[in-house]
């Protein structure tokens, strides 16, 4: 806090005399009470004029005007403190209060209260008083319940609509004596006080009616004796004195006032009289002293008379005459003005006159003439201008009784003078002393007051109001609270005209001009300024610029960067030192002058030694950047997203060791434009907005300048930001600091550096990697370095040189045993390299370890549920091991407990025994303590395990490893990591690899504890030992903010190549093992046993799930979960899911490389079996993902399919979550490589339907396009996609990887929407707002999310961008929270953080004109230390206030003291409603889910106002407290005026509470003008508040936040235009429509086409594509609305779909409209409407045995039927279209009129709507005579005959020419992923058959057994290309 000296000692003198005044006022008032007794006025006859109290109700009375409040005094103390002096005249009375104030509304409609004398109306009625105003005042006074009670003046409509908040009516009690207590009001003075100008009349003043005013002078005490104030007798400050007053009424005297005054002391000026000798110098006047030479000596003419009479003489004054001076003591002046005909001489504005006949003198008040005469000695006759005939020369008198000056007659025009009169006078002239200047002691150095500064001067800072220099030495001022503040000392200098002479210890600064401003440089230091301290410092930074203001009397002196919220920091002189201060009234004391003792030369001397030297870098080095110090250099690698690490570095002999290629930058740009340094990866090490950190790609601010530091060294600042690189030994890392700073020297290298030969090039790899799945037949290939000899062996022994030696492709059954369910398969492998010289050492590689298995399938296993993390007291838990055993085992659904101690806590962790594949059961107790208690526990039904927690605590991230003999421990050297090294995890790695029986845990991967630097330092070997990662962790209720999801880490694990199953844990630290919540990591063994579960682990046999009792059986293709398998030529997933404790529907997704779902269906019933389809293997992991209707996740373990190299494309991605046709993007991808060996990118290439958006230069990635094992790099480019609808970027990377082409692919889906389409929601983060930009800032993403999925864009404004007026136009929602209240990230609120008046009445102004605005605080708690303005209320309030609303932001903070709404004893603040407002916003609730809460986590209150709507409400037990007071002197307008409360459970005190239990709001709502406000305690759609935008909510199933949320965003959504199919269909490629139809076609099964729905309206029909399973179920009949692009397939008209939603399920079906077939070929007339048509069949096609074109013709024209062959019969007892389709027949068909490549046909959408006309079928030369056709649903027909047309439909994958399914009949050829078929049975019942029963799955069969002899005949076609798809 910046407190000033003299604020702290006003204040605790102010508190004094308070006190003082308060203890002298007990006695009168104790009196007052003792005499005085009162009545109930129960009459309005008994309403006099006189004194009382006045209580309603509630219990209150109003005591006395304090502020914009009238106190609130509770009733039993009213007599003494809420005392009312009324005035009663007739119906209307003032209201005076005790202080003898008096009250008045606000004036018209408006609550409030003011001092003012008023009168207002009364009335009575049933024993009670009401108080009204008058006129316009339409307002009672009244108490306001909701704010502690106190009263004002409130709108009648307000207090009578709510005459219980605000009670009015009144019970008054009058003083029976006639002469109620006086209180007489201590009289004030005007001025108060001070220094002041002798002769100052003071005006003295009492608030008290009547009371008179008695005051002294001299110190006294005054009394009624003393002088009685009054217009004719005020007191007057001729000299300084004190000033004490009192006011007495009647009997009755205030307190005395004391006053000191100081008289200003007139400096007397220093004058010289010199002698003048012309006239010239005399008519031009001024102040004169007139001599005569006497015999008495010199007498200078006096300004008195000489004797006390009309006619006189005037005096004669002694003066001294040197020369042509005079001087003496109180010389006479006489002053001297030009007349008509002469001079004057005048004195104190009388005139010397000589108007009588005679020589005697007076004074007069008009003017009279002297007419001078100058004689040739210099001397003057002066005659008197009296038109006598005598002439009268003023002149001395020489009489021995009668001496002075008179009128000496002569008749003469010459006087002639003697020794009795001396006429010839002397003038002398008043002229300002002129002081010679002092010869200059040569021993004393001198400066001169200089008017300029420049660079190359050397100034001495002067205060000239005081007369002192800044000195050298320093000072500490300690204030009484103990906060301290530097300042220098200052020394009093003489000054003699514009010379100095300077006092030894003088500061002497070299005047520096840096980037516009000033830097000031001693042999000291350098002049800093911060806003507390001024010093003298060694290094130049933030606070040592300088700007200088002329001014009037020399300089302003401003830090250029130091404000103190918001105020520039000045340099000030006070109380005897040179400090700093905001600029204040008394600009004197920051008003400098500058006094100039040399220069110098900048270049000889620069600012930094070094500079001007040649620069250390050039364009094009490569370099590496460290700190020589302590030789660590910087590193692209950074630790939680934001630091990079520093990576030891040594040197020896000139050579900079240590380092790798991710410490070696490439330098950009030069000295004069700044330079950049861009890493091996190819991104810019940068700085982003206002935050300290600094890392490669995190921003604009790429720009580095170098600050010569000496000895070689620089300091390396940020030109953007300002910042300077500095290390933080703190945490180990690099950031940044405007302060401090790291002085980094620069090693230019040639290139990266060359690995050392450490035997990884020797490596033995293996194909199939090691996990995989063999059976006899398979084959396994093992590679290493080129010319090396692989020697391997399979009895689980190490191979030597004499093992068996590899020579190619081993099989299995044949070269090697195949594994077994009971024998795994072990090849151990090392590599040997040939000395490349005779005599010379060959290279022996390490051994590797590859295990393969035996297929596994479900039959054998069961489901155990269990938890894999939890912690006790032997490290940071609660309870024992035994107590934690004990608990689980009881615990319901729970088989098995892993206790996971921190192995740093063990005892003698730090042994040198200590070691993991050593038993410590000796060397540690509590290592031997957790065995033996899970031994103990485990029996038939429950297992406990014992492993151990690897933590470390510099942000890599936390490991569990089980299965082992021993531990290791961070304390240990070998593991710990010092100054950001990697070293540490790699060796521990190495540990787990040799220890083979480890099993480890990626433990809660995120940015808490860290991901493992992205999952680095793969390694297969080590992939075998790390088997488990947590998707879930923490002792958190599931969707609470104790638990914490982390189920995308777990994609981006299996990416980047690790094989990892998912577990859910509580990570147990408070007790309550296993029942903490419901999550359950599920394993897959043949038995409840150790060694069972951790084979299921080693297996990859496990999966996580947030459900106790959810099973899920998976497998692919026969494999259970957890199998790695070879490249499948088809996949089919089958899962039995059951949760035999919800019944609920459950989403069954399929997930593969990326995240990316390709196959989705819906379980209902709470079991069922799901089974999904896919014609080919695109992927190299399948695993699923079941989301249950409440929201609870499962994932499942992957199977692995098809691996190959290692290296690839793990992730592509768009910066925006909603995509707009034509505005620009980001795509960028994640390459990684952890092949194990070089890889060289040839080409990477974008495209969007096979044409090419963005081609990667291979060159940028990586080292000139090479990307060595383990690194990873990020390739990004800008895009604006041109046509809005389902859009799929494909990726494709060719590299070369040891030798061998690869081509690699990614996929990213996106849907691209229209502007039209688009809402627009603006969030303010211009303002450092919370959870915005500011306090917890980058917290918006799940709101843009959701606010995406639901069609709006969120658009974050940021710091240094200003949202104006236009920025409103066509923006639905604004959302602003508080702005920057306290320091954040380096950033201090200032004025410009906080909403300026502009931006508030800009916001008004958008709510008033129709705009949705959501307004968001905090508690009090947040607040500014400083108090108001840097308060949320005082931010968000004047926002309501403008806009006109009612409501306000209570300054306050919720709590709630019931567990059942908080977060526990300790966490009151966090709280949780259920008190939802249903009845008034219904529609804000829709989709609320039973038990759901709203969060409000600390948290403000609401206040409704007049018209605000309450939306939550806390729970009975929920209240609020002040939790900050503000200081005096900033309480602002908001403050609840409270102590300071206590957020303890249990400490609820109604008196001190703002709001009380069982009133708080903490969401509401008002219409203001045209719009709405919401108002929010919290920021309540926060991502700790609200999930992403996905389907599954990860982590906030409970909170109603999300759902108000979500629908107050469909209350703002732009409603699209509807146009009609028919104006749909003339649109042209890229406009975009919005059209409503009822289905005709669509996507439930036998009439599903692929990826298409068809729809129709009155004017016409239309194709919808994409639509899939995941859009919906949209069955033929219902009505849905379409927004889509327009766009042409093949011909056919379509819209691409933008978005589909169901707006009536109801089933209507739009019969087909007939047509000719002349009408039917119109397809411009009639393309996409449903319609039939019949006509005589001219020819039928089929193909493998069914109908899939046919031609028909009616004699003119010929029309096209087109058969998909997937299509098949609704109608189970339909006839085969095979039996009677023949030429000749004559049938009728419905279906769409399509277009294709052929031409306009009838597209079927169902077989059963094609029949037979005339009831005759013509004669089918192929079959006997009488033989039946066969039945789709009979009996008779062959299942295994896949041309026989009882199967209903064709083999997946036929296609039709022209097949209009999207695919053209493709399924998924080409490399797509189309979903051939699908099925699910819920509940153990099977679907309904599409043809009697579902025979595709037969058909399938006899596919594969017999093949199909037509197959090569198929027409493929590309699925969704221009041209052919």
């Amino acid at each position: 806090m910046h407190v000033r000296p003299r604020n702290l000692a006003s204040r605790a003198l102010a508190l004094l005399m308070a006190l003082v005044l308060c203890l002298s006022l007990l006695p009168v008032m104790a009196g007052a009470q003792e005499q005085t007794t009162y009545t109930q006025v129960t009459s309005a006859e008994q309403f006099t004029t006189g004194t009382y109290y006045m209580v309603t109700d509630t219990g209150y009375a109003p005591g006395v005007l304090d502020g914009s409040w009238v106190t609130a005094v509770a009733q039993e103390t009213a007599q003494s403190n809420a005392l009312w002096t009324l005035t009663v005249d007739g119906d209307t009375v003032t209201l005076q209060d005790q202080n003898g104030t008096y009250i008045a509304p606000k004036g018209g409609n408006n609550n409030g209260i003011q001092q003012g004398e008023y009168t207002w109306s009364w009335s009575f009625e049933n024993g009670m008083f009401v108080f009204a105003g008058q006129g316009d005042d339409t307002v009672y006074l009244a108490s306001n319940r909701s704010s502690e009670n106190k009263f004002r003046a409130y709108k009648t409509t307000t207090v009578e609509g709510n005459p219980n908040g605000y009670p009015y009516q009144f019970t008054l009690y009058k003083a029976e004596e006639a002469s109620a207590p006086v209180t007489v009001a201590t009289p004030q003075a005007n001025p108060q006080g001070g220094t002041v100008a002798a002769g100052t009349e003071i005006t003295l003043s009492c608030a008290t009616e009547g009371a008179a005013i008695y005051f002294t002078l001299d110190g006294t005490t005054p009394t009624t004796g003393s002088t009685l104030y009054g217009e004719d007798s005020k007191p007057v400050i001729n000299e300084s004195c004190t000033l004490k007053a009192v006011a007495v009424l009647e009997d009755t005297q205030s307190e005395i006032q004391s006053i000191d005054y100081t008289v200003e002391q007139p400096q007397t000026p220093s004058y010289v009289y010199q002698q003048i000798t012309t006239l010239e110098e005399l008519t031009a006047g001024g102040n004169f002293v007139i001599v005569a030479n006497t015999p008495s000596g010199y007498l200078a003419l006096g300004t008195q008379d000489q004797y006390d009479t009309i006619h006189s003489l005037v005096e004669g004054v002694s003066v001294n005459v040197e020369g042509n001076t005079v001087t003496g003591d109180n010389l006479p002046v006489w002053t001297v003005e030009a007349t008509q005909d002469g001079i004057s001489l005048s004195v104190n504005g009388e005139y010397l006159n000589n108007a009588m006949n005679n020589g005697n003198l007076d004074f007069r008040a008009t003017s009279f003439s002297w007419i001078p005469t100058v004689n040739e000695d210099g001397t003057f006759w002066l005659k008197s201008g009296s038109n006598y005939y005598t002439k009268r020369y003023l002149a001395w008198k020489n009489d021995a009784w009668n001496p002075g000056f008179w009128g000496y007659g002569t008749f003469n025009d010459s006087p002639e003078f003697s020794e009795q009169y001396c006429g010839d006078l002397f003038l002398f002239r008043q002229q300002e002393q002129i002081t010679p200047e002092p010869e200059p002691d040569p021993g004393e150095s001198t400066a001169t007051l200089t008017e300029e500064i420049s660079e190359g001067d050397i100034v001495t800072i002067y205060y000239p109001a005081g007369g002192k220099v800044m000195s050298t030495e320093g000072y500490t001022y300690t204030s009484a609270s103990g906060s301290t503040k530097d300042e220098l000392t200052a020394l009093s200098a003489s000054v003699d005209g514009d010379t100095m002479t300077l006092p030894e210890g003088a500061a002497q600064f070299k005047v520096y001009e840096q980037d516009g401003h000033y830097v000031l440089k001693s042999d000291e230091g350098f002049l800093y300024l911060d806003g507390t301290h001024v010093r003298l410092v060694e290094e130049q930074g933030k606070y040592t610029l300088f700007d200088l203001e002329q001014t009037e009397n020399g300089w302003f002196v401003k830090s250029t960067n130091a404000q103190y919220y918001g105020k520039a920091q000045y340099l000030e002189y006070y109380g005897g030192y040179f400090t700093c201060y905001g600029m204040g009234s008394n600009t004197d004391l920051y008003t400098f002058q500058f006094y100039l003792s040399g220069t110098f030369d900048p270049a000889d001397e620069p600012l930094n030694p070094g500079e001007g030297d040649q620069e250390p870098i050039a364009d094009g080095d490569q370099v590496v950047i460290y700190d020589p110090a302590q030789m660590l250099a910087l590193s692209a690698t950074v630790r939680n997203s934001y630091y990079p690490i520093g990576v030891a570095v040594k040197e020896a002999e000139g050579v900079l060791t240590g380092y790798g290629a991710t410490e070696v930058w490439t330098v950009g740009g030069d000295a004069e434009s700044g330079y950049t340094f861009t890493s091996n990866g190819g991104q810019t090490l940068s700085m982003a907005g206002s935050y300290s950190s600094v890392y490669p790609g995190a921003g604009d601010n790429e720009t580095w300048t170098l600050e010569a530091a000496g000895e070689g060294t620089y300091y390396l600042k940020n030109a953007g930001q300002g910042n300077y690189l500095r290390w933080d030994s703190k945490y180990d890392d690099w950031t940044t600091s405007a302060d401090d700073k790291t002085a980094v020297a620069f090693r230019v290298v040639d290139g990266l550096p060359e690995e050392p030969d450490d035997g990884n090039g020797l490596e033995v790899r293996a194909t199939p990697v090691s996990g995989a799945t063999l059976q006899e037949g398979d084959t396994i290939e093992l590679s290493a370095a080129q010319g090396a000899a692989i020697y391997y062996t399979t009895d689980g022994t190490d191979p030597t040189r004499d093992s068996a030696v590899y020579t190619g492709p081993l099989t299995v059954g044949t070269d090697v045993d195949a594994p077994t369910g009971d024998q795994d398969l072990v090849i151990r492998a090392m590599a040997v390299l040939p000395a490349a010289e005779e005599g010379g050492e060959d290279q022996v590689g390490s051994v590797c370890s590859f295990t393969y298995k035996a297929p596994m399938t479900l039959d054998g296993y069961s489901l155990y549920f269990g938890q894999l993390h939890s912690h006790t007291n032997i490290s940071d838990g609660a309870g024992s091991v035994e107590e934690a055993f004990e608990h689980a085992s009881q615990v319901e659904n729970l088989d098995f407990l892993a206790v996971t101690d921190h192995s740093n806590s063990f005892d003698n962790e730090s042994d040198d025994r200590v070691d993991l594949g050593t038993d410590l059961t000796g060397v540690s107790s509590e290592w031997a303590q957790g065995h033996e208690a899970a031994a103990a526990v485990t029996d038939e039904d429950f297992v406990g395990l014992y492993g151990f927690e690897m933590t470390w605590s510099d942000g890599f991230g936390h490991i569990n490893t089980f299965n082992t003999p021993g531990f290791e421990s961070r304390s240990n050297s070998e593991f710990g990591n010092k100054s950001g090294s990697t070293q540490g995890y790699q060796n521990y790695y190495d540990k787990l690899v040799e220890v083979e029986s480890s099993l480890s845990q990626f433990n809660h991967p995120g940015t808490t504890f860290g991901d493992f630097q992205d999952f680095a330092f793969y390694d297969p070997q080590v992939d075998q030992r790390i088997t488990l990662i947590e998707v879930g962790n923490g002792e958190g209720a599931i969707g609470s903010s104790g638990y914490f999801p982390s189920y995308e880490y777990y994609t981006r694990a299996l990416d980047k190549g690790w094989h990892v199953a998912p577990t859910n844990n509580q990570d147990n630290h408070k007790g309550n093992w296993g029942d903490s919540n419901t999550a359950r990591s599920v394993v897959l063994a043949d038995a409840l046993t150790e060694d069972a579960i951790y084979d299921a682990i080693a297996n990859y046999r496990v999966y996580a799930t947030e459900d106790n009792d959810l099973s899920i059986l998976y497998s692919l293709n026969g494999n259970a979960m957890g199998s790695i398998l070879g490249r499948q030529d088809a996949v089919d997933i089958q899962a039995q899911i059951s949760d035999p404790t919800d019944s609920g529907d459950m989403k069954v997704e399929v997930i593969v490389n990326g995240g990316l779902v390709i196959g989705t269906q819906t379980v209902s019933g709470g079991s069922g079996t799901v089974s999904f389809h896919f014609d080919s293997n695109d992927y190299s992991y399948y695993y699923l993902r079941i989301t249950q209707a409440d929201q609870n996740i499962a994932v499942t373990a992957p199977v692995w399919t098809g691996e190959g190299v290692n290296a690839g494309i793990s992730q592509t991605q768009c910066d925006q979550e909603l995509v707009v046709r034509g505005e620009e993007v980001t795509i960028s991808s994640e390459l990684y490589n952890n092949a194990g060996a070089d890889m060289t990118v040839q080409s990477l290439v974008y495209t969007v339907e096979d044409e090419v958006i963005y081609t990667a230069d291979p060159a940028s990635i990586g080292e000139n396009g090479v990307l060595a094992s383990g690194a990873s790099a990020t390739v990004s480019f800008p895009y604006a996609f041109p046509a809005a609808g389902q859009t799929t970027v494909d990726v494709t990377m060719s590299a070369a990887i040891g030798g061998t082409d690869y081509t690699f692919t990614s996929v990213l889906q996106l849907e691209v929407t229209d502007a039209s389409l688009v809402t627009r929601i603006l969030v303010d983060g211009t303002h450092y707002n919370d959870y915005v930009t500011g306090y917890y800032s980058g917290n918006m993403g799940n709101f843009t999310a959701l606010a995406a999925q639901m069609g709006a864009q969120v658009t974050v404004k940021q710091p240094g961008e200003t949202i104006t007026a236009a920025d409103l136009e066509g923006v639905s929602m604004l959302v602003i929270s508080a702005p920057l209240k306290t320091n954040q990230n380096n950033v201090v609120p200032t004025e410009e953080t906080n909403f300026s008046e502009e931006f508030i009445q800009m916001v008004a102004d958008y709510a008033r004109s129709g705009g949705t605005v959501i307004l968001c605080g905090l508690a009090d708690y947040q607040d500014s230390n400083n108090g108001a303005p840097y308060c949320s209320t005082e931010q968000i309030n004047p926002i309501l206030e403008a806009m006109g609303a009612t409501m306000r932001l209570n300054d306050d903070e919720v709590l709630d003291d019931d567990t059942d709404y908080n977060g526990g004893d300790t966490q009151t603040y966090r709280v949780y409603m259920d008190n939802f407002n249903t009845e008034d916003f219904a529609e804000l609730f829709e989709g609320l889910q039973e038990g759901q809460v709203y969060s409000a986590y600390s948290g403000a209150s609401v206040d409704l106002g007049e018209n605000g709507q309450a939306i939550v409400r806390g729970s009975e037990n929920c209240y609020s407290i002040n939790s900050k007071t503000r200081p005096a002197g900033a309480e602002g307008e908001w403050d609840s005026g409270k102590p300071r409360g206590s957020t303890a459970s249990g400490s609820y005190d109604p008196d001190t509470a703002v709001v009380r239990k069982g009133d708080v709001v903490t969401l509401a709502t008002e219409a203001v003008g045209e719009g709405r406000v919401y108002l929010a305690g919290t920021v309540f759609l926060s991502d700790f508040e609200i999930s992403d935008s996905s389907g599954v909510d990860y982590g906030d199933a409970s909170y109603a936040n999300k759902v108000i949320l979500q629908n107050i965003i469909s209350s703002v959504l732009k409603q699209p235009e509807i146009s009609t199919i028919a104006e749909a269909r003339q649109g042209q490629e890229g406009d975009v429509f919005t059209v409503q139809g009822v289905v005709t076609a669509g996507n439930v099964e036998p009439n599903a086409f692929f990826d298409t729905i068809y729809i129709q309206d009155e004017t016409g029909g239309i194709d919808i594509y994409p639509v899939s399973d995941a859009d919906g179920t949209f069955q033929v009949g219902q009505r849905v609305q379409v927004s889509g692009s327009w766009d042409q397939y093949q011909g056919d008209v379509e819209l691409r779909v933008i978005d589909i939603a169901l707006i009536d399920s109801a089933v209507n079906p739009v019969a087909p409209t007939a047509l000719t077939l002349a009408q039917a070929n119109d397809y411009a007339a009639n393309g996409g409407l449903l319609a039939s048509v019949s006509g005589t069949v001219k020819s039928v096609e089929q193909v493998s045995g069914v109908v899939s074109e046919v031609i028909l013709t009616d004699g003119q024209t010929d029309f096209r039927l087109l058969f998909n062959n997937y299509i098949g019969y609704s109608d189970e007892t339909s006839p085969a279209l095979e039996g009677f389709v023949r030429e000749g027949a004559q049938i009728s068909a419905a279906g769409i009129v399509y277009y294709d490549p052929d031409g306009a046909c009838l597209r079927i959408r169902d077989r059963s709507e094609v029949t037979l006309l005339n009831g005759e079928e013509p004669e089918d030369p192929s079959t006997d005579p009488g033989e039946e056709p066969e039945q789709p649903g009979g009996g008779t027909t062959d299942p295994t005959d896949p041309t026989d047309p009882g199967t209903g439909t064709t083999e997946p994958g036929d296609t039709t020419p022209g097949g209009g399914d999207q695919s053209g009949g493709d399924s998924g050829q080409d490399g797509d992923t189309a979903q051939s078929g699908s099925s699910s049975t819920s509940g153990g019942t099977s679907a309904s058959p599409k043809t009697g029963d579902d025979s595709r799955p037969v058909l399938w069969g006899a596919l594969m057994l017999c093949g199909v002899a037509g197959v090569a005949a198929l027409v493929v076609f590309a699925r969704r290309k221009k041209g052919e798809r």
